[in-house]
């Protein structure tokens, strides 16, 4: 059973950046966290790391019928290359039309709203199509233009927190393409941490210079071992569920897009059972992504909630279990009141807000139950308009509109009950 429910952040929050991003220059300066690299006086422009009309594959070891094969494929991804990015050109303008008209109060009725949330929508599917396609034509023939496109949506996706398997690929291309640049040595990764491509981490981090990496990527070098533990129990568990196919599912509609979920309800019954009748009733009506921080997590919610004024319940805390789901990324957990400022949280005090986040943070899943996992959307989630509740900010600062509720059937819809643990022969 998939639930659907629509939780808003700020209407028309997606900045003009997106709109700019394939016409600004960008040059990146070298960092300074690789072994045995100094930075120039000046940063250069990663547009010479690949060889204009280079060809990377050796042609003398195909046959000739292999080679015509590779010739009409270059011909055919550039065509497709040039195509996508005349397309995009036109879809932007016309985001761009409509941001315009919305900004300068000509036209701004819920009807704009969602058409520039398509456009929006339809430029990044034509974004990312792109980024692929250039990722196809580095693997055969690189050049200046494609070089300059995958530094783009890498800079972007690292921007956004987007540590998907195609940050992965893409920061991965240029280093081996011959970047100095630390940032992307930082980007691969960490995508790779995120993706579970732990010996790319691992490789990656150990050509920086690791007392000078920043505070997140330094615990990630630190915590590769458990990383690896982690991934190897998880990776048999999602193995089954995807055999299964019947987790119970819900989907946010978001002002940034779609992002469907996947829930616990065998590793976490009392937890996943509160939040699918939560959205059946309606609770998240007028919620708020109140805290959306880079490099951390988006919490959705309702800031300052108290279940004693709401007829809320206090769950159980689930994460003591000996099963319980480790907080990777794009985790789904029920938030809990901290007691302090240095991460200790009152026990069983979770009710009504929860978090997706942005990067594993395995440690959290020894605090905090977690519910569920984005298993579509991240490029939604991490697009969420950035909230910082420690600044000033007035009610309405992150405006929402209702949750639109209803229930979907799915191919194996589930029970709504926990599958019962086997019993230990100890």
């Amino acid at each position: 059973m998939t639930h659907f429910l629509r939780i808003r952040n700020t209407p028309m929050s997606s900045s003009i950046r997106i709109v700019l991003l394939l016409t600004v220059t960008l040059n990146v300066g070298h960092g300074q966290i690789l072994r045995g690299q100094e930075p120039p006086a000046e940063g250069p422009s990663q547009v010479d790391l690949f060889t204009e009309g280079e060809e990377i594959i050796d042609r003398e070891s195909l046959t000739e019928r292999e080679q015509k094969e590779l010739d009409k494929f270059i011909e055919d991804t550039t065509k497709r290359y040039q195509a996508i990015r005349e397309r995009l050109a036109e879809e932007m303008i016309e985001m761009r039309s409509t941001y315009i008209l919305y900004v300068n109060e000509v036209e701004r009725s819920p009807s704009i709203l969602r058409r520039y949330e398509k456009q929006r929508e339809t430029v990044r599917k034509s974004m990312d199509e792109l980024y692929k396609t250039a990722l196809d034509l580095a693997a055969v023939k690189p050049s200046e233009a494609v070089a300059h496109m995958i530094m783009h949506m890498v800079k972007h996706r690292m921007d956004r927190s987007l540590y998907d398997s195609g940050l992965a690929m893409g920061a991965s291309t240029l280093v081996e393409g011959g970047s100095q640049d630390g940032q992307v040595y930082l980007a691969a990764a960490r995508a790779g941490i995120a993706t579970g491509r732990l010996d790319l981490a691992e490789s990656l981090y150990k050509n920086m210079k690791i007392d000078a990496l920043p505070d997140l990527d330094a615990n990630f070098y630190r915590g590769l071992e458990d990383f690896r533990e982690v991934y190897e129990k998880e990776g048999k568990v999602r193995e089954k569920e995807a055999e299964s196919d019947d987790l119970p599912r819900v989907k946010l509609d978001t002002s940034q897009g779609e992002i469907e979920l996947d829930l616990f309800i065998n590793e976490a019954p009392s937890a996943v059972s509160h939040f699918i009748q939560k959205v059946e009733n309606g609770d998240y009506d007028d919620a708020e992504f109140f805290q959306v921080v880079d490099d951390l997590f988006a919490v959705a919610g309702e800031e300052g909630r108290r279940a004693v004024d709401n007829g809320d319940r206090f769950l159980l805390d689930e994460h003591t279990r000996p099963d319980h789901r480790p907080a990777l990324y794009g985790a789904v957990v029920m938030m809990k009141f901290p007691t302090d400022e240095s991460g200790n949280y009152l026990d069983h005090s979770a009710t009504h807000d929860f978090a997706i986040t942005y990067v594993p943070m395995i440690g959290l899943s020894e605090k905090m139950t977690v519910i569920g996992r984005v298993v579509s959307g991240m490029n939604a989630a991490t697009h969420l308009r950035r909230v910082n509740p420690a600044e000033t900010q007035g009610k309405g600062k992150v405006s929402m509109l209702p949750i639109c509720v209803r229930v979907e059937k799915r191919s194996a819809p589930h029970s709504g009950r926990p599958k019962k643990q086997k019993k230990s022969g100890n």
